[in-house]
């Protein structure tokens, strides 16, 4: 695997909240890797530092977070990112930072297709336009035992790894971009209607139902790169809570795939510290 040869370790800026999680259990993979330095900020600071200039000191930034209001706030749903945001935050995709995305990120910033496109995919939880096309709300199962397998096992991020390994964890039913991802990692458990529940239900606070909702099958792939403009991207639905954060194989997986993507995107020498 290409690694990079640092003077220092790698700094990683987390970014979370928006979406409930579990921040000490969460943060615990981060501080178990004596190579990085990770450093959270979360919402709603994030978005005024989501730009080169905020996000000066940090090497890779991994989004834990679903901005744009949250899915049950009715009228108020969804709301769309400053133009200021979107501005730095594309700046700092043309400036080539590497970003890494988890789990529910997935569904930030609905109102902003570009976001969407950037990242390769999209999970809504009200019906809505998905690439001109009106579609269903998507769907969540939690507590899935599944097999997570590597779709080519000859990938950098795949170094030390099984080609597959069980995870016990939330997925979901989604779009995937697929004519604009590279397929990294597929699940083992069938993307069809009858397996899933729907979001708009869920928020509205019917909990694991799927009463009259239904969806065309969807994609087994949970997990890709691609580029974004000028940076590295890497996207993994898993991590949706404890049972994921104590699994070797997915810290491994989560520590191999950040470095990957600042491998992909090496600092600029020129950087204080660097």
């Amino acid at each position: 695997m290409r690694l990079l040869n640092y003077r220092r370790r790698p700094r990683i800026m987390v970014v979370a909240h928006g979406h409930p999680y579990e921040r000490s259990e969460f943060m615990s993979m981060f501080d178990s890797w004596p190579d990085c330095e990770p450093f959270v900020v979360e919402h709603p600071v994030a978005p005024k530092v989501l730009n080169p200039e905020g996000a000066e000191d940090a090497d890779v930034i991994v989004f834990y977070d679903m901005p744009g209001g949250a899915p049950s706030d009715g009228p108020g749903y969804p709301i769309p990112p400053s133009e200021e945001f979107k501005r730095g935050f594309l700046d700092l995709l043309d400036q080539g930072k590497p970003m890494v995305f988890l789990h529910h990120a997935i569904g930030g910033w609905p109102a902003w297709d570009e976001y969407s496109e950037l990242l390769g995919g999209k999970l809504i939880h009200h019906p809505d336009v998905v690439r001109g096309k009106r579609l269903p709300d998507g769907g969540y199962r939690q507590n899935v035992t599944y097999e997570l397998s590597a779709v080519d096992e000859s990938h950098p991020i795949f170094d030390g790894l099984p080609k597959s390994f069980t995870l016990e964890d939330e997925l979901y039913l989604f779009d995937v971009f697929e004519d604009a991802i590279t397929p990294l990692l597929r699940s083992s458990y069938p993307a069809v209607s009858e397996n899933f529940h729907s979001l708009a239900l869920g928020v509205m606070g019917k909990m694991h139902s799927a009463e009259g909702w239904s969806r065309q099958p969807g994609c087994q792939i949970v997990g890709w790169t691609k580029r974004a403009r000028n940076s590295s991207i890497v996207y993994i639905q898993a991590g949706h809570g404890p049972t994921a954060y104590h699994n070797p194989q997915y810290v491994q997986l989560l520590h191999s795939a950040i470095r990957w993507a600042i491998a992909e995107n090496p600092p600029n020498p020129s950087q204080p510290n660097a």
